[in-house]
């Protein structure tokens, strides 16, 4: 009989909760990684001592409005259309919904910081106020405000789109209400005074 210790017990509690709430779409969030920039932290994966960051590629998802600008950027509005009866849209929503929950709970509970690998309980200590990257409103489908990347005033995203079952370079207007795959890229937590929240980048366009 192998005698358990409370060392033991302690590892077994550590790697549940790496499996249960930190997996999520494959991606282990235990060893997420917070580095300072001027106002915000740039968030990454660590692992071996390199930096990687999180990226997911979504299911075929609309864009109702097009490339729009929102505090001198440009965004675009990813709509989680009919996502209740949409098992894709829906797993897509809830892998967001999981890490917006995560990081909310985050200054809820204090003792949750310990649980992860890399972060400094420090970088937590003046927030507050969780603001969802799903923005709810009754009668109308969830969005996820993301932003293009820039370099700047360069658009960085790729936009392409299928003609003949070919995949050829597109415009970003061009992308307006229409059907999409994404590759997004979990970018940074933006931070002012208690306030706090995700910012969501736009890797690649494919339209439909």
């Amino acid at each position: 009989m192998v005698e358990t210790t409370e060392q033991d017990a302690e590892n077994h509690e550590r790697n549940s909760i790496e499996k249960n709430e930190f997996n999520v779409s494959g991606c282990n969030l235990y060893n997420l990684c917070l580095i300072r920039q001027k106002k915000n932290f740039n968030i990454f994966i660590k692992s071996f001592n390199k930096f990687k960051k999180i990226k997911f590629a979504t299911p075929k998802i609309k864009l109702p409005f097009g490339v729009e600008r929102y505090n001198g950027k440009e965004i675009l509005n990813v709509e989680f259309t009919n996502y209740k009866k949409d098992n894709s849209i829906y797993n897509f929503f809830s892998v967001i919904k999981q890490i917006d929950n995560l990081f909310n709970r985050i200054t809820i509970e204090r003792e949750l910081i310990k649980d992860f690998a890399f972060l400094n309980e420090s970088d937590f200590v003046n927030l507050s106020n969780y603001y969802h990257s799903i923005k709810m409103k009754d009668y109308f489908d969830p969005l996820l405000r993301t932003h293009l990347k820039k370099q700047k005033n360069s658009i960085k995203t790729k936009f392409f789109k299928i003609e003949n079952s070919k995949k050829n370079y597109s415009h970003p207007n061009e992308c307006k209400g229409r059907w999409v795959e994404l590759i997004l890229e979990l970018g940074s937590l933006w931070i002012k005074n208690e306030n706090y929240g995700l910012v969501w980048y736009v890797d690649e366009v494919l339209i439909y």
